[in-house]
């Protein structure tokens, strides 16, 4: 794994050691940030959300090999504040979504088949009434309709993933909860879902997802890109979402501890298949 991207972001290590891998047309990634919110007063800036956002792109666009038609939104600046409650259901619609539609003309068009599908998610999400929303941009705290369920993002996947085309639908949620202690003792989870969809969650129930000031990025997002950089692959060039989710698993709680402020974070994960692969660099 030594070939990298020169610098682009500076001086944060996982934003300038990109692995280089090949064109990869089998996959399909929707990354989705929001550091500003319309209620402000409510839903303070989130910092480095917009660098966490972009460099998990540049990852994709590098290390995976997608091509901006493999990516949800394809321009970067398109939708770079964040989501509105809207664009949510614009996206994952399971019958009219942008993302059915970008897999069935990637099926159409391109030849693509066992595609893979990656979800990345970076924001605020609140508990209420024993259930978490996402916290679209311009989210009304009062009026709880204006928020996405989590529950409806990872069902309309599941929908989705009755299609034969695709292989796996792995997500990776890096959620910041304004009211984490609403879940704390909950045994809420994930519904049952397709075989096909795995989940790696920044932090467990009465946890939240924290910043890690020193790298200028989520411990969550920044402990992700270590890992995919290379330091999750046990010497293959491949690391499996066994590997990658090993190794937030240790390191998050790693650097938790080395931050004075930070409090207990512990990754979960839902699903069966940590099998599959993430990234392939051979």
């Amino acid at each position: 794994m030594g070939k990298y991207y020169p610098d682009e972001l500076g001086e944060i290590d996982v934003d300038r050691q990109i692995p280089l891998g090949r064109k990869n047309p089998n996959g399909i990634a929707v990354i989705i940030g929001t550091q500003d919110y319309d209620d402000f007063k409510n839903y303070p800036s989130l910092n480095y959300v917009s660098r966490d956002r972009d460099v998990i792109r540049n990852y994709f666009s590098k290390a995976f090999g997608f091509s901006d038609f493999q990516m949800l939104p394809s321009k970067p600046w398109q939708m770079e504040g964040g989501p509105s409650s809207e664009e949510f259901s614009i996206i994952f619609d399971p019958y009219q979504g942008d993302l059915r539609k970008r897999i069935i003309s990637a099926e159409k068009y391109s030849d693509m088949e066992d595609i893979n599908i990656y979800v990345y998610y970076r924001g605020y999400g609140e508990w209420v009434n024993g259930r978490p929303l996402l916290v679209p941009k311009d989210a009304k705290f009062d009026r709880h309709i204006t928020k996405y369920p989590l529950e409806e993002l990872v069902n309309n996947l599941s929908m989705l993933s009755v299609l034969s085309s695709i292989k796996a639908i792995t997500l990776f949620l890096d959620i910041t909860y304004v009211n984490p202690e609403e879940s704390a003792g909950l045994i809420w989870d994930f519904p049952e879902v397709s075989d096909k969809i795995c989940i790696l969650n920044a932090c467990s129930n009465g946890e939240t997802s924290q910043i890690y000031n020193d790298k200028k990025h989520s411990f969550y997002t920044y402990s992700l890109l270590k890992g995919l950089s290379g330091s999750a692959d046990d010497g293959n060039s491949v690391i499996d979402l066994g590997e990658i989710t090993e190794y937030v698993y240790k390191t998050i709680p790693e650097h938790i501890r080395t931050q004075p402020d930070a409090k207990r974070q512990n990754p979960k994960f839902n699903g069966t298949d940590l099998k599959r692969i993430v990234l392939d660099l051979r």
